[in-house]
Protein backbone atom coordinates (compact mmCIF):
# COMPACT_ATOMS: atom_id res chain seq x y z
CA UNK A 1 0.00 0.00 0.00
CA UNK A 2 2.54 2.71 0.68
CA UNK A 3 4.53 1.55 -2.14
CA UNK A 4 1.50 2.43 -4.11
CA UNK A 5 0.83 5.75 -3.21
CA UNK A 6 4.67 6.43 -3.21
CA UNK A 7 4.25 5.49 -7.54
CA UNK A 8 0.67 7.81 -6.99
CA UNK A 9 -1.04 4.46 -7.93
CA UNK A 10 -3.28 3.95 -4.75
CA UNK A 11 -7.02 3.55 -5.49
CA UNK A 12 -9.51 3.51 -2.63
CA UNK A 13 -12.99 1.48 -3.95
CA UNK A 14 -15.58 3.74 -1.24
CA UNK A 15 -18.53 1.53 -0.29
CA UNK A 16 -21.99 2.22 -1.77
CA UNK A 17 -22.98 4.75 1.22
CA UNK A 18 -20.08 6.87 -0.34
CA UNK A 19 -20.77 6.80 -3.94
CA UNK A 20 -22.77 10.00 -5.67
CA UNK A 21 -26.16 7.38 -6.90
CA UNK A 22 -26.39 7.71 -10.54
CA UNK A 23 -29.78 10.05 -11.61
CA UNK A 24 -31.99 7.60 -14.52
CA UNK A 25 -32.30 10.33 -17.62
CA UNK A 26 -36.20 10.86 -18.09
CA UNK A 27 -35.76 12.66 -21.61
CA UNK A 28 -33.98 13.50 -24.44
CA UNK A 29 -32.00 16.69 -22.78
CA UNK A 30 -31.48 14.72 -19.57
CA UNK A 31 -33.72 16.26 -17.16
CA UNK A 32 -36.14 15.54 -14.75
CA UNK A 33 -39.04 17.41 -14.20
CA UNK A 34 -39.49 19.50 -10.91
CA UNK A 35 -37.00 21.36 -8.57
CA UNK A 36 -33.11 20.16 -8.34
CA UNK A 37 -33.02 16.99 -6.32
CA UNK A 38 -31.06 17.77 -2.89
CA UNK A 39 -31.12 21.41 -3.23
CA UNK A 40 -31.97 23.63 0.15
CA UNK A 41 -33.10 26.92 0.00
CA UNK A 42 -30.21 29.44 2.09
CA UNK A 43 -32.15 31.73 4.55
CA UNK A 44 -33.40 34.95 2.43
CA UNK A 45 -33.52 33.15 -0.61
CA UNK A 46 -36.79 33.73 -2.64
CA UNK A 47 -39.19 31.08 -2.32
CA UNK A 48 -40.79 29.41 -5.29
CA UNK A 49 -44.14 30.99 -4.64
CA UNK A 50 -43.13 34.20 -3.76
CA UNK A 51 -40.72 37.08 -3.01
CA UNK A 52 -39.72 35.30 0.61
CA UNK A 53 -43.15 36.35 1.93
CA UNK A 54 -44.45 32.62 2.44
CA UNK A 55 -45.33 32.28 -0.46
CA UNK A 56 -47.60 35.56 -0.97
CA UNK A 57 -49.24 34.75 2.96
CA UNK A 58 -47.53 37.08 4.69
CA UNK A 59 -48.25 40.32 5.60
CA UNK A 60 -45.56 42.90 7.06
CA UNK A 61 -46.13 45.71 10.20
CA UNK A 62 -43.11 48.09 8.73
CA UNK A 63 -43.70 50.37 11.59
CA UNK A 64 -43.25 48.61 14.79
CA UNK A 65 -42.78 50.81 18.11
CA UNK A 66 -39.39 51.07 19.17
CA UNK A 67 -40.33 49.43 22.62
CA UNK A 68 -41.68 46.33 20.89
CA UNK A 69 -38.65 45.27 18.96
CA UNK A 70 -36.45 42.77 19.96
CA UNK A 71 -33.14 43.60 22.21
CA UNK A 72 -29.70 43.19 20.77
CA UNK A 73 -28.60 39.49 20.93
CA UNK A 74 -32.58 38.71 22.27
CA UNK A 75 -34.28 35.68 20.38
CA UNK A 76 -38.14 35.45 19.59
CA UNK A 77 -38.29 31.83 19.69
CA UNK A 78 -36.28 31.90 23.73
CA UNK A 79 -38.11 34.77 24.70
CA UNK A 80 -41.61 35.06 23.44
CA UNK A 81 -43.15 31.70 21.70
CA UNK A 82 -45.54 29.95 23.99
CA UNK A 83 -44.51 32.06 26.81
CA UNK A 84 -46.58 33.76 29.31
CA UNK A 85 -49.84 32.97 26.68
CA UNK A 86 -52.29 33.52 29.78
CA UNK A 87 -51.05 37.37 30.31
CA UNK A 88 -50.72 38.07 26.57
CA UNK A 89 -53.24 41.38 26.14
CA UNK A 90 -56.42 40.77 24.34
CA UNK A 91 -57.63 42.52 21.50
CA UNK A 92 -60.91 42.15 22.09
CA UNK A 93 -63.24 38.93 22.97
CA UNK A 94 -61.47 37.43 19.87
CA UNK A 95 -57.95 37.28 19.97
CA UNK A 96 -55.18 38.33 21.41
CA UNK A 97 -52.31 41.03 20.46
CA UNK A 98 -50.58 39.30 18.09
CA UNK A 99 -46.65 39.01 19.40
CA UNK A 100 -45.01 37.68 15.73
CA UNK A 101 -46.73 41.18 13.97
CA UNK A 102 -45.67 43.31 16.84
CA UNK A 103 -42.33 42.14 17.96
CA UNK A 104 -40.75 40.84 14.73
CA UNK A 105 -43.27 42.95 12.03
CA UNK A 106 -44.34 40.09 10.20
CA UNK A 107 -47.39 37.47 10.35
CA UNK A 108 -49.34 35.35 8.18
CA UNK A 109 -52.60 36.91 6.49
CA UNK A 110 -54.48 33.75 8.37
CA UNK A 111 -53.44 34.64 11.53
CA UNK A 112 -56.10 33.76 14.38
CA UNK A 113 -54.99 37.50 15.80
CA UNK A 114 -55.15 39.01 12.37
CA UNK A 115 -57.33 41.60 13.91
CA UNK A 116 -54.67 43.12 16.04
CA UNK A 117 -52.78 43.88 12.48
CA UNK A 118 -52.90 47.36 12.81
CA UNK A 119 -50.28 50.41 11.91
CA UNK A 120 -48.71 51.56 14.52
CA UNK A 121 -50.83 55.01 14.79
CA UNK A 122 -53.78 52.56 15.19
CA UNK A 123 -52.80 51.55 18.39
CA UNK A 124 -54.76 52.62 20.97
CA UNK A 125 -52.57 53.68 24.49
CA UNK A 126 -54.12 51.27 27.08
CA UNK A 127 -53.11 48.26 24.29
CA UNK A 128 -49.48 49.44 23.66
CA UNK A 129 -49.12 49.85 27.90
CA UNK A 130 -50.72 46.99 28.51
CA UNK A 131 -48.43 45.29 25.32
CA UNK A 132 -45.10 46.21 27.27
CA UNK A 133 -46.13 45.20 30.82
CA UNK A 134 -46.47 41.87 28.91
CA UNK A 135 -43.14 42.29 27.07
CA UNK A 136 -41.78 43.04 30.67
CA UNK A 137 -42.91 40.08 31.61
CA UNK A 138 -41.61 37.36 28.93
CA UNK A 139 -38.19 39.32 29.46
CA UNK A 140 -38.04 38.56 33.29
CA UNK A 141 -38.40 34.73 32.94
Amino acid sequence: MANDLMLGQLKVVLPATFTQPTIAKDDENNEHDGPPRGKRRKKGEPTPLGDNDGGGRLDNNSNIPPEFRLKPNESYKDVFVNKHIQERPKWDETCTMCTRWWIIGKCYRDCKNVKSHVSSSDLPADKKSAFIEYLEICRRN
